[in-house]
């Protein structure tokens, strides 16, 4: 089974190969740089200033045509 993720701003990781995405059978980055799927209690990092700009509406704009 394959899952994907994504918030505003991203995650704050550092990339394994360019790249924060998991590769559990090679044993490529993710969460912790190891490949290893996340475990019950942990936790991602978020950019925090793109997530409080978006909470007070700061963040919030429609593309004109």
């Amino acid at each position: 089974m394959r899952a994907y993720l994504a918030v505003a701003g991203g995650f704050r990781d550092e990339p394994v190969l360019g790249s924060l995405a998991c590769v559990t059978r090679e044993g490529l980055g993710g969460h912790t740089g190891e490949g290893k799927p996340m475990a019950e209690g942990e936790t991602l990092r978020v950019d925090t200033d793109v997530v409080d700009a978006i909470a007070t509406g700061e963040g919030r704009t429609v593309p004109e045509r």
